[in-house]
């Protein structure tokens, strides 16, 4: 039974931000480019705009990641019962949790880091 709820808490956590995914916005239409074949990419802080975004996600993943292993890994240790094969699963998990963190941290200073390598300023 508590492993039923467990799931269902998890699943729950993690689909919770695509829940945001299905309102109803207005986006705004979509432009052709222009005729004289100018890209929409016109200059480097547009594709630093672009990482950017993409880093961003990463970093969603990345956190959403980190706190479902760490919730599996605090309830396989706590529901271990003392077994040395649940505990060693456990510690295993909040290895990866702590992996995971970590990925997290770095995808947050990659922004910066790039900006300040190529010395270019986001708009």
């Amino acid at each position: 039974m508590i492993k039923k709820i467990f799931t269902v808490t998890i699943s729950s956590l993690g689909l919770a931000p695509l829940i945001s995914l299905a309102t109803n916005r207005d986006y705004p239409k979509f432009d052709p480019p222009p005729s004289d074949n100018v890209g929409p990419v016109t200059s480097v802080n547009d594709v630093l705009g672009v990482a950017v975004a993409a880093i961003d996600l990463a970093q969603v993943v990345f956190w959403i990641t980190a706190a479902g292993f760490g919730l599996y890994g605090a309830y396989l240790y706590l529901f271990s019962q003392g077994s040395k094969e649940s505990i060693g699963k456990a510690k295993n998990m909040m290895i990866y949790t702590v992996l995971a963190i970590f990925l997290a941290l770095i995808a947050y200073a990659l922004p910066a880091i790039i900006t300040n390598f190529l010395d270019v300023g986001l708009a």
